[in-house]
């Protein structure tokens, strides 16, 4: 092997200390956050609380959103719900997974001729669909799980810019006790504005001050029965309205306002 002399050393230390210098002041691109303005109620690292409405089931039981940076990474029961009192089913825990699963549609698909689901231009399956329902008219249907009013809303409207159709909610979980009992009174009273449309968000809802006879499922009343509800339930709603869909919030803030309601009442 060739002795190293000192000067072939001294360029090879040279070379290779331009080479690492050269590297360390390149200019990649960072992505450091994922926002160029940043929202004044995010700090980057800690999590913001927001109430919403879990929407997996028919129940509709309330929810703290966590959000890290604007994303939703848990799901937890609001414990100020007259509903769920805090709890949250599986189903409920597994909401995440419609906005995260791998297996989730994320684009246009279509089906071929032979049966298998193809990618397709957004722009192109509109067009497609909107030609089908125009030509199909009033033999459209329409399925979906139970939705809420606005939703059930634009729906009524889209079916009737198509030429009318058919609306199905299907919900595997569906109350079927309450739903019967709801059903017989619609028949028995005329109320099939009051006890399905409203429901459904296709009606405003009924005026009940006026209503000479008024009949309710549960132990929550509707506003204006004269009967209060007792304490235990006309909490939670009071405090629940304050913290609807979109609202920040702390999880911890309930329990201290309940302690110092507590201490308020001891001081009496």
């Amino acid at each position: 092997m060739a002795e190293l002399d000192r000067r072939e050393f001294l360029k090879l230390v040279g070379t290779s200390a331009g080479a690492a210098a050269a590297a360390g002041c390149s200019d990649l691109p960072e992505k450091l956050i994922p926002y160029v303005v940043q929202p004044e109620e995010i700090t980057p690292g800690l999590p913001v609380f927001y109430a919403s409405t879990c929407q997996e089931c028919s129940a509709g039981c309330g929810l703290h959103v966590r959000t890290r940076e604007g994303r939703p990474i848990k799901l937890e029961g609001n414990p100020e719900h007259p509903v769920n009192r805090g709890k949250l089913c599986a189903r409920g825990q597994a909401g995440l997974a419609r906005t995260y699963h791998p297996d989730r549609y994320q684009r246009a698909l279509e089906r071929d001729a032979s049966g298998q689901l193809a990618p397709v231009a957004w722009d192109q399956a509109i067009a497609k669909l909107a030609a089908a329902v125009g030509a199909a008219r009033n033999r459209v249907a329409v399925l979906t799980s139970p939705v809420g009013p606005t939703l059930s809303g634009l729906l009524d409207s889209w079916l009737a810019a198509t030429g009318g159709g058919t609306r199905v909610d299907y919900e595997p979980f569906a109350p079927e006790a309450l739903r019967s009992l709801r059903h017989r009174l619609r028949d028995r009273f005329r109320l099939r504005r009051a006890l399905h449309g409203a429901l459904a968000g296709r009606a405003r809802a009924p005026d009940l001050r006026g209503a000479r006879r008024r009949a309710g499922v549960g132990p929550r009343r509707a506003p204006g029965l004269r009967r209060p509800a007792p304490r235990r339930d006309r909490e939670p709603i009071r405090r629940v309205a304050r913290a609807q869909a979109g609202h920040r919030g702390d999880p911890r803030t309930g329990d201290r306002a309940r302690r110092g309601r507590r201490r308020e009442r001891s001081r009496r």
